[in-house]
């Protein structure tokens, strides 16, 4: 077994582990979110037909609670909007000191939806949805930082039309993680 060097810098020996996180955003620095407050922080962005909103039902969690988001997808265009009836919603936070992390699981490219599986939003209509956060992995309590983004896939059936594909952000929500 190969013995561990104690003279080389431990940013060094760290390097191919922060590189890997990094890549997956986990433990990396926010380069425009730090914690600040609770509740919303903020409006949602608009990209395309969809605005993406969050909440959570109380601004404080204790660690090791499960903490309750929602959320809605709002059709801001003037034409209906089809989307799937379940939504892929992807969460990222940041911790007091703006390290991050995030919810990981796959999420599929394109998908060919049925009938059954989608729902067509007119103008102004509500796509409500929600997730669960366990909060027991959360190494430290403070303010944290909420930001989703939904994802849709690329409808691969020609039968249902006005489907939009790609990631649509929300708003911010900060919640305190209480010890």
């Amino acid at each position: 077994m190969k013995a561990l060097r104690l003279d080389v810098p431990i940013a060094r020996l760290l390097a191919p582990c922060a590189a890997a996180c990094a890549i997956v955003g986990c433990g990396s620095p926010a380069a425009h979110i730090k914690p600040a407050g609770v509740g919303p922080l903020g409006e949602s962005p608009i990209r395309g037909p969809l605005r993406v909103e969050l909440w959570s039902d109380s601004t404080s969690v204790r660690r090791g609670e499960p903490l309750r988001i929602c959320g809605r997808a709002v059709n801001v265009s003037t034409e209906p909007v089809t989307l799937p009836e379940r939504p892929i919603l992807l969460l990222s936070w940041t911790y007091p000191g703006g390290l991050r992390d995030n919810t990981i699981r796959p999420v599929p490219e394109s998908q060919f939806f049925q009938p059954a599986e989608v729902v067509t939003l007119p103008p102004g209509g509500n796509l409500f949805f929600e997730t669960t956060v366990a909060t027991r992995y959360f190494w430290r309590g403070g303010v944290v930082v909420f930001r989703g983004i939904l994802h849709v896939p690329r409808n691969q059936n020609p039968a249902i039309p006005g489907m939009p594909a790609g990631r649509f952000a929300s708003n911010a929500i900060g919640v305190l993680v209480a010890e």
